[in-house]
């Protein structure tokens, strides 16, 4: 299921472009879900920018029941369309795995403006919550934490070159992912943690372990700064 901030008018070109993206890919689309929200308790600066969220839901062909090929098939889906869609247009996630419901939200809000949260029919195993106010970024509905798979506190005072050496190798990482001329291995405009998210996020689909993968991450950034891990 994906999970997606669109803006609020003139938004169904961009559906159907994710619904042609997902038959390029040899995913069957199942269908739209408007999400229900509650804008009366939002401030004015969340009022003014909310999108429109919208779920859809997709499944690998009858004949492909490999867990990790759908992911990792998904996976390339979102980064085909960040790259054709490229504004007033955010997947918060899109996953077999897991669904990330987040906004420009008090933690007191979150269960409100989101009725799903609330419903006895929606059940998890667990469920992990991160809150954390902008710092060097300015607020918005894509910035807010959880990313898809980390939440992370503070600046990365190595992040300039962190983003050229992940751009340096974009070619080598498409290749090796089988991706087109579209890929790109960073969202761009993010902020610091979105883009860290990014990077572990390449990892994992290019076999790594999430152990080893944000050990990598750890020792790049203290590489660079002269510090050893």
């Amino acid at each position: 299921m994906g999970m997606l901030f669109l803006r609020r008018d003139g938004n169904g070109d961009k559906r159907r472009t994710v619904e042609a993206i997902a038959a390029q890919r040899g995913l069957r689309f199942l269908g739209w879900r408007e999400v229900p929200v509650d804008t009366s308790i939002l401030g004015w600066r969340a009022t003014e920018t909310v999108p429109c969220i919208w779920q859809c839901f997709l499944a690998a062909n009858e004949d492909d029941e490999d867990d990790k090929d759908l992911e990792a098939e998904l996976f390339l889906l979102r980064k085909q369309a960040e790259a054709e869609l490229t504004s007033d247009f955010y997947f918060c996630s899109l996953s077999s795995r897991t669904i990330v419901y987040k906004g420009l939200l008090t933690p007191q809000q979150l269960p409100v403006f989101y009725p799903d949260l609330a419903c006895d029919d929606f059940a998890s195993k667990f469920a992990i919550f991160h809150q954390r106010f902008s710092t060097n970024t300015q607020p918005s509905w894509p910035l807010a934490q959880p990313f898809r798979l980390l939440a992370h506190n503070g600046e990365i005072n190595t992040i300039v070159g962190n983003r050229r050496w992940a751009h340096a190798r974009e070619a080598e990482v498409r290749q090796r992912l089988n991706a087109g001329a579209w890929f790109r291995s960073l969202e761009p405009d993010m902020s610091d943690s979105a883009s860290l998210d990014n990077g572990l996020e390449l990892l994992l689909q290019q076999s790594s372990t999430a152990e080893i993968a944000m050990l990598q991450l750890a020792l790049q950034r203290s590489n660079r700064t002269g510090h050893h891990a």
